[in-house]
């Protein structure tokens, strides 16, 4: 060990990063969710807008969300937004998602879905706006959609 505070608490917070991830893969998402508050405590610190401070949020939204909190979510969420400044000509990726449900059907397809993201990075009023076999698709789409989180964008201070 270091005999520099700094690097120590900075080291032991990458490793608190790290098995926070392990413990997201195994689905033990208290323990990670423990895990990686101890390593935001030090990286909103020593780097607030830094990688490892911003995709720990990240893993926080997934985190939490897969254990159905998601107010708390929310506030991982807007720290992304507040942190990072979203460009309006940028297309926003999200911070949580997953693969929706596909019809049992040899058909491909594709659904281009409109949508509006709130202040907390909430999904609000999507819809189907074109699309390859949309019909059969969209319905997939839309379900999967709503349950995205993303950073919300901020101005003048304020989600």
């Amino acid at each position: 060990m270091t005999k520099d505070p700094e690097k120590n608490s900075t080291a032991i917070a990458l490793s608190n990063f790290w098995l926070a991830k392990s413990y997201l893969t195994s689905k033990k998402h208290r323990r990670a969710a423990e895990a990686m508050s101890l390593a935001l405590k030090v990286f909103d610190e020593v780097a607030p807008t830094g990688h490892y401070t911003l995709t720990g949020h990240a893993f926080m939204i997934q985190i939490l969300e897969k254990q159905g909190k998601k107010d708390e979510a929310t506030k991982h969420c807007q720290m992304i937004g507040k942190a990072q400044p979203i460009d309006v000509n940028r297309e926003q990726i999200p911070l949580y998602r997953f693969v929706p449900q596909y019809p049992s059907t040899r058909q491909e397809g594709n659904v281009i879905i409109e949508f509006t993201v709130d202040e907390q990075g909430f999904v609000k009023n999507p819809k189907a706006i074109d699309g390859e076999n949309m019909k059969l698709f969209s319905k997939s789409a839309l379900k999967a959609v709503v349950d995205y989180r993303f950073a919300p964008r901020f101005e003048n201070g304020q989600p």
